[in-house]
């Protein structure tokens, strides 16, 4: 009885505030249009069984309280894993495509559409991975591009971002070339180039070239008119130190040899998601509590300005050891081009992390993705461990309204770069160093 009440009394609260119930240990969700407040729940979900992409049939309630404990730490990669299974699978040199380097991928009911730097456009392909042909060509005129870099749907019309000619183009649903919108905004030590649209307005998130000194210095996430005229900014993410420099020594053993610019995860304060659909951003910025415990807040942005959703989740960000970090700078190290190696070793790229960090630290997630039914896909962060070094990479999914549905792990080298078209797509190479893309099912759960 006094749990049925308690159920009454929870269900009670939850349709007053519009707030959801999360997985034990998470946070409760706000949807709602204005600022937000958020606790932890008392009450957790468990789910038992799935029968759809993205959709968790939640079908028990732990109804007895379980505060958490400050010692417990909320791991999404502990809970149900999802089981993957292969769609679909598209091949370099199969279907008369090119593949070098997919970087982007965005589906419909009908076609597949990949981004690639040895393609002159965009590839098109069937659902069933058949090339079909190119959008656009090489070249800086209308309709053409240099370095695609993003794409997305806005209603029927197909967005397509340049990085190198600072550019959106747009094409509509017969693939063909309507207009472009095009600028650079330099202030400062502050770059801003066209990133994606969001309803009838373009996104710009800046890059900085500055040192960032404190967790709580912020860049606003800036937006456009379709004319290239500066509107407002749309909210705020946040930008930390995420290179430092180290020298290169010379052939002859000059001691001024080149200086080069080496990125590092030590500073990470923030990830950005973009509706496929244009509709929403999601913004993923690392805080820190009164307390000193270390947060991901994420916030969901609609093309007029309003937060959608917003939530705290208690996923932690650790001081990174000096191990950690010469760990890193030994995987940097083998992954530099070899001429590069000659004059760089692992030893003076660690130096250069502890000597320009300031309070280096290791993020639980480092990377997020987003779907159209608005799943955001938080991907852990795996290089910490030089023993589980190849480890596969492992991705939680949280809905708004659902919190945290499960974890999946993709298989040994793959890397999952999109979440479109019902499918979540992943990107690998064969043994030759030939890429393939690969678009994966979801089913019911694999076991823990």
């Amino acid at each position: 009885m006094r749990q049925a009440a308690a159920l009454l009394a929870l269900s009670r609260r939850l349709s007053q505030c519009r707030v959801t119930a999360a997985p034990r240990g998470a946070c409760r969700i706000i949807v709602d249009r204005a600022r937000f407040s958020v606790r932890r729940t008392m009450y957790g979900w468990t789910m038992l069984s799935r029968s759809a992409l993205f959709s968790a049939v939640i079908t028990t309630v732990l109804i007895a309280p379980a505060v958490a404990q400050e010692s417990d730490i909320f791991d999404p990669f502990a809970a149900l894993r999802l089981q993957l299974v292969r769609d679909v699978e598209i091949r370099a040199g199969i279907n008369d495509a090119t593949l070098a380097r997919p970087e982007a991928i965005l589906a419909d009911s009908n076609r597949i559409y990949v981004l690639d730097p040895s393609a002159p456009g965009v590839l098109s392909f069937d659902r069933d991975g058949i090339w079909r042909g190119t959008i656009g060509r090489e070249g800086e005129g209308p309709g053409e591009f240099r370095h695609p870099s993003s794409m997305g749907w806005l209603s029927d019309t197909l967005w397509v971002a340049d990085r190198d000619l600072a550019r959106l183009s747009f094409f509509d649903r017969d693939m063909d070339y309507v207009n472009s919108v095009s600028f650079r905004v330099v202030s400062g030590w502050t770059l801003a180039i066209p990133r994606a649209a969001l309803g009838p307005w373009v996104l710009a998130p800046p890059y900085v070239a500055t040192r960032v000194e404190t967790r709580e210095d912020s860049i606003p996430l800036l937006v456009f008119e379709r004319t290239g005229e500066a509107r407002n900014t749309l909210a705020w993410t946040m930008a930390g130190q995420n290179t430092v420099s180290a020298r290169v020594a010379s052939q002859n053993g000059d001691e001024t040899g080149q200086l080069v610019s080496v990125r590092h995860p030590f500073d990470e304060r923030g990830m950005m998601a973009y509706d496929p659909r244009s509709r929403w951003v999601c913004l993923g910025t690392w805080r820190m509590d009164s307390n000193g415990k270390s947060y991901l807040e994420l916030v969901r942005i609609a093309a007029d300005g309003d937060t959608l959703s917003a939530a705290d989740v208690p996923l932690e960000r650790t001081s990174a050891t000096t191990a950690d970090v010469r760990s890193y700078a030994r995987k940097v190290y083998r992954e530099a081009p070899q001429e590069l190696k000659q004059g760089l070793s692992a030893s003076t790229l660690t130096r250069a992390f502890l000597s320009q960090i300031v309070d280096p630290s290791i993020a639980a997630v480092d990377a997020m993705l987003a779907s159209e039914d608005g799943t955001v896909l938080l991907r852990r962060t795996s290089w910490i461990d030089e023993v589980n070094e190849g480890a596969p990479e492992r991705w939680a999914m949280f809905r708004w309204r659902e919190g945290f549905l499960g974890h999946i792990v993709l298989p040994m080298g793959e890397s999952m770069i999109a979440a479109t078209g019902g499918l979540l797509w992943s990107v690998s190479e064969d043994p030759f160093g030939l890429p393939s893309i690969k678009g994966w099912n979801l089913t019911s759960a694999a076991g823990g």
